[in-house]
């Protein structure tokens, strides 16, 4: 457990936001802890870390506890020697773009080996290189689909007395337009092919593969839709370009050309529907949505936030996290005499207020707050 200052840290931005940091993420989970186990052995264990890959789509309303429940994912991957890279979807980055996608993945990679955290794809190689565990015999003996990036990720660490060298060849690995003349300046041969939006699906491919045969049990790409972008009664060019993008990825995971990758999209109520409508082909890989919260159904592509949590409903949820809270409370050595029935008041009110499922982070903002001020004192 944490301290009680990092504890009332932590506290204080799940007050603020409704969500908590990544590494206390699980302390105020309560229902997904079946699903949770059921990810760890069924996706990650028996396809990820063979080399395999998985897309599924995580449906659910503002507020339902989706952005949550990736926490949650993202903190089991790093806890499981894996890269994690998350995307919000917004107005300024769009899954029309693979090239900026991409480029985003490069730079917001991470990992965690041995306490010590790389955030990037060049500063994670670096990490690997100084903890001895890049395997660059296997990577080497695989074909990946783009052989510039390949080599530029086999030879990083031979630059590490080259500061000129080092500094390109990051910004190549970064996604950065640093062409095969810029590199042989500065004494790196046999790189070429920069990201753009021709190459884009063959650098992330390749990167993802890449990581797992140098020796990570995977990487994990989350996406989280935080704004309603892909709408439209009308197929628009961006929108049926979004839908290619997620059909290859489905298709890259069933035919073996992505390698070691689960890749998750938290997605708003209409999302599927768009995609129906936008591109066919996206929509009928996608046309059967798990109903029951037990491992069959959650083998379906697409699930909704309620279906996975075994907190069925809003009194189940509203009793599961006044518990958690005061439980919590008890153990950082505040006062809880008469906390939970008050907590049970207080919550019953939003429910009053808000019957849809965006109650989830209003009570648990109001929850926080009211055990901040019991633990203060």
């Amino acid at each position: 457990m944490l301290s009680k200052a990092q504890f009332c840290a932590g506290l204080n931005v799940v007050a603020q936001y409704g969500v908590p940091r990544i590494d206390a993420s699980t302390e105020y989970d309560v229902g997904s802890e079946a699903f949770l186990s059921y990810f760890e052995d069924e996706v990650l264990h028996s396809m990820v870390f063979l080399g395999g890959a998985a897309v599924r789509f995580i449906e659910g309303p503002f507020g339902s506890g989706k952005t949550h429940l990736l926490e949650l994912i993202e903190a089991s991957a790093l806890k499981n020697n894996m890269a994690i890279a998350v995307t919000q979807l917004d107005h300024d980055l769009k899954l029309d773009n693979w090239s900026q996608i991409t480029k985003h993945v490069l730079n917001s990679l991470e990992v965690r080996i041995n306490g010590e955290k790389a955030r990037s794809l060049p500063d994670i190689l670096d990490l690997l290189e100084r903890f001895g565990t890049a395997d660059y015999k296997r990577l080497k003996e695989h074909p990946l689909p783009h052989a510039g990036i390949k080599r530029a990720m086999l030879i990083y660490h031979e630059t590490q007395n080259n500061t000129h060298a080092r500094f390109k060849l990051a910004e190549f690995l970064r996604g950065e337009r640093t062409g095969a003349g810029e590199l042989s300046r500065v004494g790196v041969k046999g790189v070429k092919g920069p990201l753009s939006h021709r190459n884009a699906e063959q650098v992330l491919k390749t990167v993802l593969g890449g990581l797992f045969y140098l020796g990570l049990n995977g990487t994990a790409l989350l996406f989280d839709e935080t704004e309603q972008g892909f709408r439209s009664n009308r197929a628009s060019q961006k929108i049926r370009v979004s839908a290619n993008l997620m059909r290859r990825l489905i298709d890259g995971s069933a035919s073996g050309t992505l390698v070691g990758t689960v890749v998750l999209f938290a997605i708003l109520p209409g999302f599927i529907e768009a995609c129906g409508r936008a591109y066919p082909a996206l929509g009928q890989r996608l046309e059967t949505v798990g109903s029951e919260s037990e491992p069959g159904a959650w083998r379906q592509p697409v699930l909704t936030i309620d279906n996975i949590s075994s907190v069925r409903n809003q009194d189940e949820f509203m009793h599961a996290i006044c518990s958690k809270f005061v439980e919590l409370v008890k153990y950082y050595g505040g006062k809880t005499d008469g906390l939970y029935d008050l907590m049970i008041s207080r919550s019953t009110e939003i429910l009053e207020k808000d019957a849809s499922s965006g109650y989830r982070r209003s009570m648990v903002k109001l929850l926080a707050a009211m055990s901040m001020e019991k633990i203060r004192g």
